[in-house]
């Protein structure tokens, strides 16, 4: 300010013209700083819900696909069961026989 003070009152107007056009840059600049980190850090955060959804859903599939797992076993399991069973009656019924 003292300097344009010193220039004198012919350059002061040009002086305050470019002044206030560094100020609005700046402004502007800083405003558009602070949207891009806004942005950044929506994006980090979506990236973050979706990453977390990501891992929620593959946890749920695995439990889905390993109870199904434990269904399948037990179905198996039962229907060896099942057949062993019957072989050991047929094997008593012929003995019998």
């Amino acid at each position: 300010m003292v300097m344009l003070v010193i220039v004198g009152d012919g350059d002061y107007g040009v002086m305050g013209v470019i002044v206030g056009v560094m100020m609005v840059i700046l402004i502007v600049v800083v405003i558009v700083s602070l949207l891009m980190i806004v942005m950044m850090v929506m994006v980090i955060v979506v990236l973050v819900m979706v990453v977390l959804v990501g891992m929620v859903l593959v946890m749920v599939v695995v439990v889905m696909m390993v109870k199904m797992m434990v269904v399948v076993v037990i179905v198996v399991t039962m229907m060896v069961v099942m057949v062993i069973l019957v072989l050991m009656v047929v094997v008593v019924m012929a003995i019998n026989w």
